[in-house]
């Protein structure tokens, strides 16, 4: 059961261009960081290299914290579609 439901999530997830773009923005954001002199959030500044061990652990922090946020942006989206369909109620409690 669980993995019918795992398929379908990610079939639908796929579908979406929020999950490309979302995909492609992160991608993004990680190559500036990791290839730019401009972009400095990791702390490579100086005589730190941009592939220290404190940096990548300070530049994965970042980017755990914004996909966080992101995160809820595809929870919500499939709670949505199933209050749309309907699914919801199958599982609430009957009165």
């Amino acid at each position: 059961m669980f993995l019918e439901i795992l398929r379908f999530e990610l079939r639908q997830q796929l579908k979406a261009p929020l999950f490309w773009i979302v995909a492609l923005a992160f991608g993004a954001i990680a190559f500036a960081l990791a290839s730019s002199d401009a972009v400095i959030i990791g702390g490579a500044s100086g005589n730190v290299l941009r592939n220290a061990p404190l940096v990548i652990v300070r530049l994965l922090s970042v980017l755990t914290v914004l996909s966080i946020f992101l995160v809820t942006i595809f929870v919500a989206a499939a709670a949505l579609r199933d209050f749309d369909q309907r699914t919801w109620s199958c599982c609430s409690p009957r009165r």
